[in-house]
């Protein structure tokens, strides 16, 4: 206990020292080293069929023909086409999308482990990720997968902010980055939904309910653009319908609600199965700390006990110096 509480101090002072300066990765040298170490290893062909329908979609965005492919991501496809203003191949548009929403999100990531553990954890997370393969592959391809990073911490640091009260806007800013989140992403959106709602929840009923409102208009008005330009509603429709029936391709011919709950059990099936080593870990490393803090609650300390076992003099410590020496 000892250790722990001398090297809590020394973190802390070591955080509170830091603080005020600004961290490495935010220099100019540190963002031209990440970036140079994206920018010339972009491939030079799409790697993946997604990535041949983002591009087609630069032009035209439509679902029907898989421009982009169902579900659709309207607000990646409408922030490739700023990028395509500038660098004029739809390729590299996506690909320095991928590289900007990865720096965003090591940014992202610094502010969140900044707020919670201070600002030496939030560096050292920051350069974890930035520096993780997956991470760095995923940032040198065109794929939406680093803006959905960015989104999934952008959202994370919002919550936050949300429960611990900094501030009134930050609920609205929650509620409508899970707006724009589904307008990318509509998958994003379903898994944040439960964070955001439980933040939202603990500033209040009100802020459950504006902030619900608030992030299902947002998302309506970030995802009319690509339903308007699939042909309508009818056509938007039709082309998720055929989605849908795709999961369950091979497996006994399903209908409406059913179909739909059947492909949403297999997805979280998958989901869960690829998360299962990671929480399995987590569960057991919960577990043995739960177990540590119930065994310190339990041992009694000085503060706690009755006066007489604090300090228990000697018999004859206080007793008169004729009396203490008496045969």
């Amino acid at each position: 206990m000892r250790r722990s509480k001398t090297f809590s101090r020394h973190w802390n002072s070591g955080m509170k020292t830091e603080v005020l300066r600004r961290p490495a990765f935010l220099s100019p040298a540190a963002l031209a080293l990440y970036l140079l170490s994206r920018a010339p290893f972009f491939p030079a062909y799409p790697i993946s069929f997604d990535a041949l329908n983002y591009m087609r979609a630069l032009e035209r965005m439509d679902v029907r023909l898989h421009q982009p492919q169902p579900p659709g991501y309207p607000l990646y496809i409408l922030l490739g086409r700023v990028l395509l203003w500038v660098t004029g191949d739809p390729h590299r548009a996506l690909l320095w999308l991928s590289a900007l929403a990865g720096l965003l999100a090591g940014w992202a990531l610094y502010a969140l482990g900044k707020r919670l553990y201070g600002q030496r954890a939030g560096l050292l997370a920051a350069i974890f990720l930035l520096s993780a393969p997956a991470v760095w592959f995923q940032s040198e391809i065109a794929a939406p997968y680093t803006l959905d990073l960015l989104a999934s911490i952008g959202i994370g640091l919002l919550a936050w902010e949300t429960m611990e009260g900094k501030g009134k806007a930050a609920p609205w800013m929650l509620a409508a980055a899970l707006g724009l989140s589904g307008a990318f992403r509509p998958q994003t959106m379903v898994f944040l939904a439960p964070l955001a709602a439980f933040a939202l929840w603990k500033r209040g009923l009100r802020s459950l309910l504006g902030g619900g409102l608030l992030a299902a208009a947002v998302f309506v008005l970030g995802f009319a653009p690509i339903v308007t330009a699939s042909g309508g509603w009818e056509g938007y429709r039709a082309a998720l319908g055929h989605l849908t029936e795709i999961p369950a391709w091979g497996q006994a011919r399903l209908d409406g609600v059913s179909r739909l709950l059947q492909n949403a059990l297999t997805v979280l099936r998958l989901t869960f199965g690829a998360m299962s080593e990671p929480l399995w870990l987590l569960a057991l490393v919960g577990i043995a700390d739960e177990g540590q803090r119930s065994a310190v609650s339990r041992q009694p300390s000085a503060v706690h006990r009755p006066p007489s076992t604090v300090h228990r003099p000697s018999s004859t410590a206080h007793r008169p110096l004729s009396t203490a020496h008496r045969p």
